[in-house]
């Protein structure tokens, strides 16, 4: 796998659009036809900005429950998140805060953004599951930022994933921070643990050697 910057996980229902919404970014491409991931995929991208660039490594995972325990495992470092929802649809919204729920328990300090998609559907026949209001009081309660998007008409894709890249590079020294905290978190409990290893190794030589 190609060395990545920074990783970011796609989010959400399936057909909620996450599949569509990346191969519009990468390949500049759309197809009516959403396939549903299996588990998860993934894919890179090089992005220039300020006269730097850094290298974008993108996890699609699967929007069926039953793949969410295998999903937990890709959310582990990952320094943003799309979380997505489709803007007509009520149940892709609260399944969103499903999804929402599982990265916060398995990665607090991830960074959130919510894409509405599937914009360019709403119209006089069809309106709005979620006012954006209620949308918007969501996301501040969470620390999330909200972009529309729509894969069809490219509707704040590159937005979106700029943005991303930008929060990133602004928070560079934030990101080696935590890192360097969970490094010396995690020597602290070798260390730790090391006086109860070496009493078991102690106690089972005692075992052996009297038995």
């Amino acid at each position: 796998m190609e060395k990545v910057d920074m990783k970011v996980v796609l989010l959400g229902n399936s057909y909620a659009g996450k599949t569509c919404l990346i191969n519009r970014y990468l390949n500049n491409e759309f197809t009516e036809s959403e396939r549903q991931t299996i588990a998860v995929s993934f894919s890179s991208k090089k992005v220039f900005l300020s006269k730097k660039s850094i290298t974008m490594g993108i996890w699609d995972t699967a929007g069926a429950e039953k793949f969410a325990s295998m999903s937990k495992m890709y959310y582990r470092k990952a320094h943003a998140a799309i979380v997505c929802y489709e803007v007509k649809s009520r149940e892709s919204y609260e399944k969103l805060k499903f999804w929402v729920d599982q990265l916060r328990k398995n990665e607090e300090h991830c960074v959130i953004f919510i894409a509405e998609t599937k914009v360019d559907q709403l119209g006089e026949n069809i309106k709005r599951a979620v006012t954006e209001k209620e949308i918007n009081q969501y996301a501040q309660s969470i620390n999330a930022r909200v972009i529309q998007t729509s894969a069809k008409t490219n509707l704040g894709i590159n937005q979106l994933f700029l943005t991303i890249a930008q929060d990133f590079m602004d928070k560079e020294k934030h990101w080696k921070e935590i890192r360097q905290k969970k490094k010396q978190s995690k020597q602290n409990k070798q260390i730790n643990n090391e006086p109860q290893k070496l009493r078991e190794e102690i106690d089972f030589e005692t075992k052996k050697s009297c038995c």
